[in-house]
């Protein structure tokens, strides 16, 4: 499933994201997160903001919006 969030700031996203991982993991706990960013920069940061709050950042495949047009 895709769902697209957006806003004007990148921290309030990044606690969004946080809070769904946390309230809804994924049924297979091997299977990779996807996300599609829009940058290298923004893929690191989003793993660093992740592992900040939760205390680990694994298993996170980030995509572009390229590769997934292509």
């Amino acid at each position: 499933m895709l769902t697209f969030y957006y806003g004007t700031s990148l921290d309030f996203l990044a606690d969004d994201l946080i809070e769904l991982l946390r309230s809804d993991p994924l049924s297979d706990p091997l299977a990779p997160e996807r996300f599609i960013v829009q940058n290298h920069g923004m893929a690191r940061w989003l793993s660093l903001q992740t592992a900040t709050e939760t205390g680990i950042a694994a298993n996170m495949k980030f995509r572009f919006p390229a590769e997934e047009i292509w």
